[in-house]
């Protein structure tokens, strides 16, 4: 089973887990309202409207984001000098 990242829209919690989080003890709301984001992989993103970061396989999933209509990711793209 593969491990994907979730993250409430509520309050913003991102957990790494092979199923849904569990839905109590939010603190912004009663309940959490959990978003699958994707994959957890290699590739290295952020979101511009809250930012969250993770690593994951491809580009995560745009709804859901706690301070905006929807995320808006940027993958990061490191450079040895």
């Amino acid at each position: 089973m593969a491990t994907n990242w979730y993250q409430c829209k509520h309050c913003g919690t991102t957990v790494k887990q092979e199923s849904m989080p569990n839905i109590s003890c939010c603190c912004a709301k009663t309940l959490h309202n959990w978003t699958k984001l994707g994959e957890v992989g290699q590739k290295s993103f952020i979101c511009k409207n809250c930012g969250t970061s993770l690593h994951a396989k491809h580009k995560p999933l745009n709804e859901g984001c706690p301070n905006a209509h929807s995320h808006a990711w940027k993958e990061l793209v490191y450079e040895m000098a």
